[in-house]
């Protein structure tokens, strides 16, 4: 077995011919891995892949399902878990199923219903009696991998997320529990004939429609006038029309089929292949086996995948928007720097996957591990809650106190400026990190009459008689004055909070550098690799002696 243990053998079942949503640039004749998801190279003969097959197909298979989760959502797609991790990290992309996949959603205050239909325009296939290139199968297994693509067949998708906004959870357990119970989720398959007109394909559509509005409308009179819908649309093809209500929704179901046959010379899209074992074509090539025990693992790793998603999604939005209080303005960012680090680690898994592997779990864990490493055991999306609410209150208590507009504090700002002094909590507030090191760096220099001193890291300034260099959140909470020797010259640590000049200190005119007065901001929370915390402010020994005699 390749890239299989044989342990593992007894386990599994042999992996046969596919059905794969189609992703660039799959062609017919193309092999393909279906472990590692990477297209292959040309077996048949360019004349082969030119004059394929052609059947028509001409259906559309619709179908519509109450999803309470993302499990549910990629069942109901027919999207493996290996695919969906693929699709929501950008290693493929699939269309509208992939559009849909990757706007991942939380749905805490509103039912999905979500409408598939899928209209088939013909299927091209390699005949069966056609043989490949000779000796293909001496070329590399690395680059030939498990399959070939015998058909592929064309069309459109439609994928349209309906959203219930209902006004509390006991709702939503109660139309869900109405739902559940009151309709069947059953497939409909509606074949389409070529030679009729559009109005032939809308009587052939109605009874799918008739059962999608009946169900809306015993919704709507379930719930009264306290329902809200909002409706969100994936397609292969665009509307002519946004649907903003369920009739004019179905509308634009109606008129996907004409709408699909507009696109590509009525041949539509690709959407789906047919796969074939290299085996089969082959008796060099070794019959591969899934390894069907990564399941539970693929399932945890996709679950803390669309944790950091969402989190990343909402923390994105909220750094948007106006923070007036600086401290919750360093949590956000924070916790967005923790989210994006571990998302990136989640990404590299996620390209180099082999569910095939012996290694997978092993490298899954790696990802999974990195992901529970916080200081709270709370999902990242629930630790964006909490600090949303903080956010909410502090803004909320400042307003109350200070109720200024951003242009009332700018003037204040530029009045300050004027008088000889800028407000520090005013500055951070509006020009946030960056001014903080500025400012610091221009106290450096200030403070020991520009000889020189320069900005640097506390690691390349190393100060004597002073332990390891101290964390952010410890030299925030501390002060610290006066001048430390080293062989390489003089470290201070700089904060810039209460900024204060040598005359303030009544240091003018004594040569000694004097460190800045540090307060506490709330920086226990914060985490940058540059943090100005972790700076210190040095002055090179040459010009020590002149100015501390």
């Amino acid at each position: 077995l390749a890239r299989l243990h044989p342990a593992q053998a007894t386990m599994l079942g042999t992996v046969s011919t596919i059905i794969y949503p189609y992703i660039i640039p799959m062609l017919l004749g193309r092999t393909f891995d279906l472990f590692t998801a990477q297209v292959g190279v040309d077996i048949f003969s360019q004349e082969t892949i030119r004059t394929p097959i052609r059947i028509h197909r001409s259906f559309v298979t619709s179908d519509f399902r109450l999803i309470r989760n993302d499990t549910e959502a990629r069942r109901f797609l027919g999207i493996s878990e290996d695919v969906s991790l693929r699709v929501k990290s950008g290693v493929l992309k699939i269309g509208a199923s992939g559009d849909y996949l990757r706007d991942i959603q939380t749905r805490d205050n509103y039912i999905e219903i979500l409408v598939k239909s899928m209209y088939e325009t013909f299927t091209e296939t390699i005949h069966g009696s056609v043989n490949p290139i000779k000796d293909w199968d001496l070329l590399s297994p690395t680059y030939l991998g498990t399959h070939f693509v015998r058909s592929v067949t064309y069309g459109g998708m439609l994928l349209a997320s309906l959203r219930l906004y209902v006004g509390s959870k006991a709702e939503k357990e109660a139309l869900e529990d109405y739902l559940s119970s009151q309709f069947k989720f059953n497939e409909i398959q509606i074949t389409l004939q070529e030679t009729e007109d559009e109005r032939r394909i809308r009587r052939e559509m109605n009874s799918f429609e008739e059962k999608l509005e009946k169900m809306m409308y015993d919704v709507k009179n379930k719930m009264g006038t306290d329902l809200s819908l909002r409706i969100k649309y994936y397609s292969t093809v665009t509307a002519p029309h946004v649907p903003q209500d369920i009739p004019s929704f179905l509308s634009v179901l109606e008129d996907f089929p004409i709408e699909a046959q507009k696109v590509n010379g009525g041949k539509g899209v690709p959407l789906t292949v047919e796969m074939i074992p290299l085996s089969e074509l082959s008796s060099r090539m070794i019959a591969l086996k899934p390894n069907l025990w990564i399941d539970d693992t693929l399932g945890n790793l996709e679950s803390k995948f669309d944790d950091l998603l969402l989190a990343h999604e909402k923390i994105k939005k909220l750094t948007d928007q106006p923070i007036t209080d600086y401290n919750k303005k360093c949590k956000v960012r924070d916790l967005g720097t923790e989210v994006h680090d571990k998302l990136d680690v989640f990404k590299g898994v996620i390209s180099h996957l082999d569910t095939a592997s012996p290694e997978v779990t092993g490298l899954s864990e790696r990802a999974i591990q990195a992901y529970e490493q916080k200081p709270v055991k709370k999902s990242y999306l629930d630790r964006y809650k909490d600090l949303e609410k903080e956010v909410e209150e502090t803004s909320k208590e400042v307003n109350a106190i200070h109720p200024l507009s951003s242009n009332d504090v700018s003037k204040d700002v530029a009045s300050n400026a004027v008088m000889g002094f800028l407000d520090p909590a005013k500055v951070l507030e509006q020009f946030g990190y960056l001014a903080e090191m500025a400012m610091a760096n221009g106290m450096c220099a200030s403070v020991n009459k520009f000889s020189g001193s320069f900005m640097t890291m506390r690691r390349n300034c190393s100060v004597g008689n002073v332990l390891n260099p101290m964390t952010c959140s410890t030299i925030c909470n501390q002060l610290q004055t006066g001048p430390n020797f080293t062989d390489r010259g003089e470290c201070v640590g700089v904060v810039a909070s209460n900024l204060q000049t040598p005359g303030m200190l009544g240091a003018q005119g004594s040569g000694k550098a004097i460190g800045a007065q540090t307060a506490n901001l709330g920086r226990a929370a914060c985490d940058r690799p540059t943090c100005y915390k972790e700076y210190c402010c040095c002055r090179l020994t040459r010009f020590s002696s002149r100015f501390l005699k």
